[in-house]
């Protein structure tokens, strides 16, 4: 990106170096949970399950 680059310092960023969106995230997250056939869950639950 050069330039364009935008240092965030984020470690997962959009493919220009801002931030991603918490919600896009979080709404990425339940689809993928979906397909794979995995029972609703919050990302932030990953933390606190046992």
């Amino acid at each position: 990106m050069g330039e364009a680059w935008t240092n965030a310092a984020f470690v997962v960023t959009q493919p220009n170096g801002s931030r991603l969106h918490p919600q896009h995230v979080s709404d990425q997250f339940l689809w993928l949970a979906y397909l794979a056939g995995l029972p609703p869950i919050r990302l932030h639950d990953l933390l606190t399950r046992q």
